[in-house]
């Protein structure tokens, strides 16, 4: 049986960051998704359910220092197995 594969969400509001982290990410296995800012990556983090979250902290919306609160307090994300 083959391992999960470990999927990332990215949150930044510059498309060029965010290629060049798809680009490095998929590069090294990871499954990526992605969000232009902060209320996006949690809208995102309720659906994909990532292993982990890089934010931009400084993005419309909401900063990726405002998602991580709201992160670990409001989101109900089920445990991966």
């Amino acid at each position: 049986m083959t391992e999960p594969q470990t999927t990332i969400l990215v949150a930044d509001d510059d498309p060029r960051a965010r290629d060049l982290l798809e680009a490095q990410l998929t590069s090294m296995g990871f499954a990526t998704v992605f969000a232009e800012d902060g209320q996006a990556a949690l809208e995102m983090a309720r659906e994909v359910v990532p292993d982990i979250m890089l934010l931009d902290v400084m993005m419309p919306q909401m900063t990726g220092f405002e998602v991580c609160p709201v992160s670990y307090t409001h989101l109900t994300l089920p445990t991966k197995r």
